[in-house]
């Protein structure tokens, strides 16, 4: 890869893991009509990049960058996440039923598919010139 070849790699995942966290909590801001379910971003961006990045870097090493790779690979992540959840959580559900419980964690496990997802558009996606820019 040339040098501007790699720098435009570079910070098109930059981009990825600044602004993918960004399309699940606008998409769930949304969904829900809150602009209160943004508040989730707290919480998204320290896991996307604790979990994320590492990640990442393993995936490409080991060439699985591919969409269907990035999604399945978020989705493991989105459990490591809810696992992660309740070890710092100290493991207690605080009252809440086991069925918010389960729901909660899906949320979690889709919300970081989501965000897979975007990342691998944002920066993997392979711009494609229409008629009018050839």
């Amino acid at each position: 890869m040339d040098m501007q070849r790699s720098y435009i790699y570079f910070m098109r995942c930059v981009s990825g893991f600044l602004l993918a966290p960004l399309v699940s909590a606008g998409l769930q801001t949304i969904l829900m009509g809150s602009h209160g379910a943004a508040l989730i971003l707290i919480f998204t961006y320290p896991f996307s990049w604790f979990l994320g990045i590492p990640s990442f870097l393993v995936a490409r090493h080991l060439g699985l960058t591919d969409l269907k790779s990035t999604v399945l690979g978020s989705c493991v992540l989105g459990f490591f996440a809810v696992g992660l959840t309740v070890l710092i959580g100290g493991g207690q559900a605080g009252g809440f039923s086991a069925l918010s419980v389960t729901f909660g964690a899906l949320f979690i496990v889709l919300h970081a598919t989501i965000i897979g997802a975007s990342f691998w558009f944002i920066a993997f996606r392979r711009f494609v010139p229409t008629q009018h820019q050839r």
